[in-house]
């Protein structure tokens, strides 16, 4: 997923309590403190738990390490309805200030309340700032569980999931201006007016405003905040565990998570010292887009990152008529049509000969990963802010290199509830310390020329 834009955008990040503060300044940090309060605690449609906060974003942003524990023992509807739900409608009821409570809430949830963390969320959402509003929403429908969601509701699964039809950069879209200050202030309005009722009344209203406000920003001009509402939808591939994703795809003789394959490896030599970059074959590579990206110009021949690595890095880039792509389709299946396509593409554009280095962005590297485990050999794999899930992990023994680039903190992976680390004998890590509004700047030239990650990856 991409977000178009004149270039990536950079946010601080501001550790200190009095960061909390609804200040354009502050919006970066305060956007990815939703996101990882939502994530905190977050399950499936069947209610097993997704571990998605990694060490060290906790202290990033000012939480206390202690919350995660304290969440995780509160898992479950009854504690969201009668712990955090009570505590927001006590906060609401009567008229409420989101700016007083967004402080008051974070301060509590520091000091070891976590039923503050709901109220928080929701003086989240009802921020002026389009940003962190719309990862507040978000936040919203991933801390609440989804049983509940569609017990107050009244809808089933899929509505739930995939609501409505999505496109990011659809020209026919009228595109609507921010509305700051009517948006903060009717939906405090609206939050307040339903605590006369009971808890399932305001927990109701909440996750209608948060929709609404997800729905606002897919049509807004800015590109960011069209990312960061398109990530409800981008939650579904965690959330919905009503398939077994690894059942759609022949993964040759892997038993668990950590286990490899038959395939055996490509022809690279392994066992170069961590850290160093081994010699890639002089064959043909090729880049893989993420979800939603098909219709982006930065991985075909001509477009910028694909004109980065052809001009040096990788030579023998595929660069002719018929690029490897996908539909980009937040769908499993499609995903794994898409790894035995992949594997079929290489052989024939590779003339048998086999792959060099595989450049893969976000649920690209699922794509990649899952080639792998059907018997495609990739002697060098190169993950740009690809979320980890067991087809990862089970294609590490296979893959001499893996090269894993991504963000220290990526608020659109936070956001779609899925892991953020990849680590093994193989893997070699570069985290770039910076913090991005964009998932897609791994992809950007010039991030690449001011990290040194050319050098970093290899010849």
């Amino acid at each position: 997923m991409d977000a178009e834009g004149d270039g990536p955008q950079e946010y601080g990040i501001y550790p200190e309590d009095d960061s909390i503060e609804e200040n354009p300044e502050t919006e970066g940090t305060n956007a990815s403190r939703f996101a990882i309060a939502g994530a905190l605690g977050a399950t499936t449609l069947r209610g097993a738990p997704l571990d998605v906060v990694e060490p060290g974003m906790l202290e990033m942003f000012g939480f206390r390490d202690e919350l995660q524990g304290a969440v995780d023992r509160l898992r479950g509807v009854d504690n969201i309805l009668f712990g955090e739900g009570e505590f927001l409608q006590g906060t609401v009821r009567g008229g409420w200030q989101p700016r007083e409570a967004r402080h008051e809430s974070w301060r509590r949830l520091n000091e070891g309340s976590v039923w503050h963390r709901l109220t928080l969320l929701a003086a989240g959402l009802c921020s002026s700032l389009e940003r962190e509003s719309v990862v507040a929403a978000v936040a919203v429908l991933n801390a609440l569980p989804a049983s509940l969601v569609i017990d107050l509701l009244g809808i089933d699964a899929d509505d739930l999931l995939y609501p409505l039809p999505l496109s990011l950069s659809e020209p026919a879209v009228e595109r609507v201006t921010w509305r700051s200050d009517a948006w903060a202030a009717e939906s405090a309005d609206q939050l307040s007016a339903s605590a006369d009722g009971d808890t399932r009344d305001v927990l109701r209203r909440l996750l209608l405003l948060a929709f609404e406000r997800i729905r606002a920003a897919l049509r807004s001009p800015d590109d960011v905040v069209r990312e960061l509402a398109a990530v409800a939808w981008l939650r579904a591939i965690a959330v919905d565990d009503r398939v077994e994703q690894a059942g759609d795809d022949a993964e040759t003789g892997a038993n668990d998570e950590e286990a490899g394959g038959s395939v055996p490896p490509a022809d690279v030599p392994d066992g170069a010292p961590p850290g160093t970059a081994p010699a890639a074959p002089a064959r043909l590579s090729t880049l893989i887009h993420g979800t939603w990206a098909w219709q982006a110009d930065w991985w075909y021949p001509g477009g910028d990152f694909h004109t980065h690595v052809l001009n040096g890095l990788r030579p023998a880039l595929y660069d002719a008529g018929m690029p490897f792509s996908w539909s980009g389709e937040l769908s499993g299946q499609h995903r794994a049509i898409a790894a035995r396509r992949l594997k079929e593409w290489l052989t024939t554009a590779t003339g048998g000969a086999g792959v060099g280095t595989v450049f893969a962005h976000s649920y690209g590297g699922e794509v990649a990963a899952r080639a792998v485990n059907n018997g495609c050999p990739i002697p060098q794999l190169v993950l740009l802010s690809a979320p980890i899930h067991r087809h990862h992990r089970r294609a590490l023994p296979l893959i001499p290199d893996v090269v894993d680039i991504r963000l220290r903190f990526d608020l659109v992976l936070t956001g779609a509830l899925a892991k953020q680390r990849l680590r093994g004998p193989r893997v070699r890590n570069r985290i770039i310390s910076k913090a991005f509004w964009q998932h897609g700047v791994t992809h950007d030239p010039a991030l690449w020329h001011g990290e040194g990650l050319d050098a970093f990856v290899g010849p």
